[in-house]
């Protein structure tokens, strides 16, 4: 991995980024509408979802890490630890770590952040001996899906949705 920003810092969260880290799910929100024009606008809902990363990172040994840009929030990843009481009687693992967010900047996209960012999550997860990562992404988002899948990621589950009217 190779970042092109040379300045850049991956590290957990302070207070003093949060305005940093609504920017950036708003503006990953608004991108995901693109896709999905069911989704809230992204200032509608960042700072209640904001609120929830950081719960369930308490709550579940996890962690929010920023990628810092000379002082601003170039992206973060949020991850923590699930356990799936139903794929406890299915398959061998069923505890693992869950990105529930992987946000870059649009200026910062293609610089090896988000690989950084990743990278933290998989560190993260081998020192708490979990040995599975898990990513959700929209269907739609096929650039978001080939950059997971050149990280080694597989497509595992797939939820198939209709509305009715």
């Amino acid at each position: 991995m190779n970042l092109l920003y040379k300045d850049l810092k991956i590290r957990e969260y302070k207070i003093s980024d949060i305005s940093g880290l609504t920017k950036c799910i708003i503006e990953l929100q608004d991108f995901e509408r693109t896709f999905e024009p069911d989704r809230f606008k992204g200032s509608k809902m960042a700072k209640k979802y904001l609120n929830y990363l950081i719960k369930e990172c308490a709550a579940n040994k996890g962690k929010i890490f920023v990628a810092e840009d000379d002082g601003n929030v170039a992206g973060f990843v949020s991850a923590w630890i699930e356990r799936d009481p139903i794929a406890k009687i299915i398959v061998k693992t069923h505890t693992y770590f869950y990105i529930s967010d992987l946000i870059v900047r649009k200026k910062y996209r293609r610089s090896g952040i988000g690989e950084a960012l990743i990278n933290k999550v998989e560190e993260l997860a081998v020192k708490n001996k979990i040995k599975l990562v898990r990513i959700c992404v929209l269907a739609k988002n096929k650039i978001a899906r080939s950059f997971y899948q050149e990280l080694g990621y597989r497509d595992y589950d797939i939820t198939i949705t209709k509305n009715l009217r």
